[in-house]
């Protein structure tokens, strides 16, 4: 309850270096680190003059050893529109993480992300039976990257889950053929 207190403060104040210090300082523990990452993410969004230094303040935080780290700077990397970071968000749907593939999914959705369908999809068909997040992220990912008519395609996919999944964002886009 103190930690958020502060992060709240210190983001009323604009205090983004603080809190990027703090980001990215790999001798705190994770919880720290986390709270200074919302509160620069809330500083971005309630003074977008700032967002610009704030985004390659924060890019680094996608090479971090903490998972829990890099999947919140993917996070705030999709919520922000950070294109520098796409090439980086695409080689995290590689990660170890599952936390961090949800968000690298969710993210290159966020960004309407073309280049990474033949990723999503092998991510979907490797990985979505048996991760429900994953898979929920995926949809998401193929609603806001593909049209109504490339989702259609899909139901020739060889991979099952993937054709469900292609379903699946066909109803999100309310499709009348669902």
């Amino acid at each position: 309850r103190i930690r958020l207190e502060a992060q709240w403060e210190l983001a009323r104040r604009e205090s983004w270096p603080v809190l990027a210090a703090v980001a990215c300082d790999t001798t705190l523990g994770p919880l720290s680190r986390l709270h200074a990452i919302w509160g620069v993410d809330q500083i971005a969004r309630m003074n977008q003059s700032l967002e610009q230094p704030i985004k390659e303040r924060l890019r680094g935080l996608l090479f971090d050893q903490e998972a829990v780290i890099r999947s919140a700077a993917v996070k705030f990397a999709g919520d922000r529109q950070d294109d520098k970071a796409i090439e980086r968000i695409q080689e995290l749907l590689e990660d170890q993480s599952a936390r961090v593939q949800y968000y690298a999914l969710r993210a290159l959705g966020e960004f309407g992300d073309r280049s990474s369908e033949a990723a999503v999809l092998r991510v979907i068909s490797e990985q979505a039976e048996s991760d429900t997040a994953i898979r929920h992220a995926g949809i998401l990912a193929l609603s806001q990257t593909r049209s109504a008519e490339e989702l259609k395609l899909l139901s020739q996919h060889e991979v099952e889950i993937v054709r469900r999944s292609a379903v699946v964002a066909l109803r999100r886009l309310h499709h009348a053929g669902v």
